[in-house]
């Protein structure tokens, strides 16, 4: 599964799930026109249209206006081979939808999302639908929230950070991006905005990833001890065929010359194994102890 379409699974999770509340509702909509709407024609700084590819997205914000008192036009807009859709907030029953992102914006309402877990994870649901791009967690553990403006950015760090995911931003063609790597804050992220079908292939895959590098780690640590027994069992080999043409090999005691030799005819065996072949046969434990004086000696003797 690639990047786009990892994202595309959790956005169509996600606009099936239903906000239950019209403070949801609003938390939702106002969030996502905070992160990727757009001016109209004067520029002015607060975003009055939406513009989406997705026609099931664009439904899902037309109805979000209309069960929150106001209305919402969708124009579709063909462009060779590419369809998307317009959508404006219109003013129902004396409301306007610039005055409600104008009181989004205020202190008391920011106090009143943060404060209220509904909210706030209605509010980063939205700002993920409209927003959010998620790696494919079989490359890379990343989601990304890429927002109009740093007012914006800290608005949502202040609700992640209540939900305690710490993210960074970078900036990106002019505009902050809110991103976060770790693996638990991702698990954390798509349970709280309600994606539990991709929580699940998210830890599925990184279930999987844990093991391989598990293996990978033990494997590595395998290798690199025999690598280190076996440059140790080379040396002494070495150490050993030097000892038994010296001249002190007479005053070596006889038990000590039969480990010697052993222990060179043998190279690759593994110090129980060569115990066993001892006459009589010792312990691991003796033949060890038994290599190891014969090292004693040739280090006293000088020997390289």
């Amino acid at each position: 599964m690639t990047e786009r379409s990892f994202s595309k699974f959790i956005k169509a999770e996600l606009l099936k799930v239903t906000d239950r509340t019209k403070e949801e509702m609003q938390a939702e909509i106002v969030t996502a026109f905070l992160c990727a709407g757009r001016p109209g024609a004067d520029k002015e700084q607060l975003p009055l249209f939406f513009v989406t590819s997705s026609s099931a997205y664009a439904e899902r914000l037309v109805g979000q206006l209309r069960m929150i008192g106001l209305d919402g036009l969708a124009e579709k807009d063909i462009q060779g081979t590419r369809t998307s859709w317009h959508i404006y907030p219109l003013p129902s029953g004396g409301g306007t939808f610039e005055d409600l992102l104008r009181i989004f914006q205020t202190d008391g309402q920011l106090d009143a999302v943060t404060s209220s877990q509904q909210m706030r994870r209605a509010s980063l649901r939205g700002a993920f639908l409209a927003a959010g791009t998620m790696s494919d967690p079989v490359k890379a553990y990343q989601i990304e929230i890429a927002v109009r403006d740093p007012q914006t950015a800290d608005y949502l760090t202040l609700l992640l950070h209540s939900e305690n995911i710490e993210p960074s931003i970078i900036r990106r063609g002019g505009h902050p991006i809110l991103y976060f790597k770790e693996g638990q804050y991702i698990a954390d992220f798509l349970a709280l905005i309600g994606a539990h079908s991709s929580l699940l292939r998210f830890e599925s895959v990184r279930v999987d990833k844990e093991l391989r590098n598990s293996v990978n780690r033990v494997v590595n640590c395998d290798t690199a001890n025999a690598k280190r027994q076996a440059e140790a069992c080379a040396r002494q080999t070495e150490l050993l065929e030097t000892l038994l043409a010296s001249e002190i090999s007479a005053q070596i005691p006889k038990e000590l010359m039969e480990a010697a030799r052993v222990r060179v005819d043998n190279p690759g065996m593994s110090i129980r194994d060569l115990g066993l072949m001892m006459t009589p046969p010792i312990g691991k434990s003796g033949m060890n102890h038994r290599l190891q004086k014969l090292e004693e000696i040739a280090g006293d003797a000088g020997l390289p």
